[in-house]
């Protein structure tokens, strides 16, 4: 099995030679992502991290 270190590890040498283009569109598909997963992500953060869920809701909903 591959370690988690080493998976980002081999991630970043992709990711570092992309143009800022690119890493834009990047970092959009995994903000669709997240908004599409819906109040199932919300729950789950809220389980797994004690937060309160409209903590949650209102990061997953940040636009900067």
């Amino acid at each position: 099995m591959i370690s988690a270190v080493k998976k980002a590890e081999d991630a970043f040498k992709i990711y570092r030679k992309k143009s800022g283009k690119e890493k834009a569109e990047f970092l959009e598909s995994i903000a669709d992502e997240i908004l599409t997963l819906g109040d199932e992500l919300i729950v789950r953060c809220v389980s797994e991290t004690g937060l309160p869920e409209t903590r949650i809701t209102s990061e997953r909903g940040r636009n900067n």
